[in-house]
């Protein structure tokens, strides 16, 4: 398993232990954050939705998240 996915499966089984509905947590195409970002938009639009990185990544994430939208 590459370190992507495992940090993917590590953020989606802190979602479930924090009592996130498994169903609720969803797994976007993406090869890098912007492209995360862009397919979050996509598919949410304008719902809220929550984005879980490190500590370091995020404020690269949000200004990413801001301007997808």
């Amino acid at each position: 398993m590459s370190s992507r996915n495992q940090a993917a499966e590590q953020a989606r089984i802190i979602l479930i232990d924090l009592g996130v509905p498994e169903e609720a947590v969803v797994r976007l195409q993406g090869r890098n954050t912007f492209e995360e970002m862009e397919s979050i938009a996509e598919r949410f639009g304008d719902h809220r939705v929550g984005i879980l990185t490190s500590a370091w990544h995020l404020p690269r994430a949000m200004r990413l998240a801001e301007s997808a939208g």
